[in-house]
This record gives structure tokens, sequence and C-alpha cells, in this order.
């Protein structure tokens, strides 16, 4: 699902870790930080769209057509709020189905950071950075990756509740 996300992710990660101990370390380290963002917000959008669009798509083919439309053009907006919404469309119980998920995601990895937090926190970072100029200067590059990995359980719990096995339609 981010395989191709994980390998940018990780080379970056490695090639700046590679620095370590010298003058450019910190400096690429920042500057690094943004990418790290926008290649994980990147790959969250992907993915939303990809699974909202063949969620109706299973339902009825031109009801995919429709939300190959719609959702196409949501680029940032995949805030959970904004998930949430899209979900609603569909049904109100995925919407609940979602939260719910996200909420026990969240338990889950508590030790590891907030999934949440996490999510959040690369959206704010992605658009500073693509927007505003502004490298994310209170991460650090292996904190980006860290909130990268917990992120993605956001849109694992996306993935789960729009299996046919567990949605309202299937």
């Amino acid at each position: 699902m981010f395989s191709e996300y994980d390998s940018l992710i990780t080379h970056l990660q490695q090639t700046v870790n590679g620095l370590r101990g010298t003058d450019d370390f910190f400096r690429a380290s920042s500057r690094y930080t943004g990418f790290v963002a926008v290649s994980a917000i990147t790959g969250f959008e992907v993915q939303i769209k990809k699974l909202l669009i063949d969620y109706a798509g299973s339902i009825n083919p031109i009801l995919g057509k429709f939300a190959q439309k719609r959702f196409g053009r949501i680029d940032a907006k995949i805030t959970r709020d904004n998930i949430k919404e899209y979900l609603s469309y569909f049904d109100d119980q995925l919407r609940t189905q979602f939260k719910a998920e996200v909420n026990s995601r969240e338990d889950d990895k508590i030790r590891e950071g907030s999934v949440k937090s996490s999510y959040a926190n690369l959206i704010i970072w992605r658009h500073d950075f693509v927007h505003g100029g502004e490298i994310p200067n209170t991460p650090t590059l292996d904190e980006s990756v860290a909130a990268y990995k917990l992120g993605k359980e956001v849109i694992f719990a996306l993935k789960d509740v729009l299996t046919p096995e567990r949605s309202p339609a299937g």
C-alpha cells in the first residue's frame, strides 16, 4: 500500500543519517523533514482516493465513476474530519466505524506516540512547507518519519472500514 513511499522515506532518512557528525547533518535533517511530510501526505492522499473510489465502484459501477470525479480532486483535503465527511456520503455507519477504528489504533499504538496527532502534524508540516516555504523546525527528521509510520494507521483504519466484510454495503 505504501511501499514506494516507505522506500523513499527510508532512503531520505538513511542519507541524512549518513551525515551524522558532520556540519551538514542539522541543515539536511531539518530540510528533509519537509520532504518527508510532503511524501507522506501525497501517499495518504493517493490511498484515500483509491479506497473511496474502489469502495464506490464495488457498490455500483456508475457510483464508482461518480466517485472518481468527486474524489479525484480532494487534493490535500484529507484531515480525519474530511475523511469522516466523505464516508458519510455513503453511510453514517461508515463514519462511526472509522472513528472507532482510529480510536482503537490510537489506543494500540499510544506507547509509540499518537496516531491522531502524528497524522494531523504531517498535514500541517506539509502545508507549511509547500505553501509557506517554511521548513518545519520543531520536528526532527526521525520524528517526522515516526509520525509517518503512525499516521499510516489512519489510512489502514479507513481500509479496514471499507473492506466488504465490514462495511454496510458488503
